[in-house]
């Protein structure tokens, strides 16, 4: 309650409430009806600061919980955007032409698992990421550098990354506060999809040999 109505609302008492719209001044109270008006105005619009500052903490909150309940979609989200970052740094670099086919693919796979994530997260009413954050810069200096030693050094660099993505499905997957409408997202679709990268990656350095 704001400062000014409480201060009259203390001079006037419990004898506001026996006001007369009919009586310009009641003699017992010593106020006019302008004054207990004004001071009605000021009480309500009190009220109603308080309601609106109540709503938009309640809907602080609510952006809270949900943003903490997509946040594993977020971490994993971070993941494939810095996947789709380092597999068009390594296409500038790949000469073989059977590499260059697979980790293609392989982008566009990292590519519609951004836009997976990023509609899951939405519907739920979260705030998705866009970009990969420090994860994407670190993977990219090492692919870069890997990049420098020829073909092979360069998807072995990248099959660590599907290996580490992998785990980080994983470990989200065991997590208990998943909700369990993401579950069925990242076990059917994206968790197998990081196996297969990992084989096809396998399959492409056991070809340079």
């Amino acid at each position: 309650m704001g400062i000014l109505a409480r201060s009259r609302i203390r001079d006037l008492g419990p004898q506001l409430a026996l006001i007369k719209t009919g009586n310009d001044r009641p003699p017992f109270l010593g106020i006019g009806r302008r004054e207990a008006q004004t001071v009605c105005i000021l009480l309500a619009t009190d009220i109603v600061t308080s309601l609106i500052v109540g709503l938009f903490f309640i809907e602080e909150r609510i952006m809270e919980t949900l943003q903490d309940g997509v946040e594993p979609l977020n971490r994993l989200l971070r993941g494939e955007l810095s996947a789709v970052e380092t597999y068009q740094q390594a296409l500038e670099s790949v000469s073989s032409q059977t590499a260059i086919s697979e980790l293609e693919r392989i982008s566009s796979e990292h590519l519609q698992a951004v836009d997976m994530l990023r509609e899951q997260i939405r519907q739920f009413g979260g705030i998705a990421d866009e970009s990969s954050g420090a994860w994407g810069l670190w993977a990219k200096t090492v692919e870069g550098t890997a990049n420098l030693f020829g073909d092979a050094a360069s998807l072995k660099a990248l099959k660590e990354g599907e290996e580490h993505g992998l785990k980080e499905y994983q470990a989200i997957m065991d997590d208990p506060d998943l909700l369990p409408e993401f579950k069925s997202l990242l076990t059917e679709r994206l968790q197998l999809r990081q196996k297969e990268h990992i084989e096809t990656l396998d399959r492409c350095i056991e070809t340079l040999h």
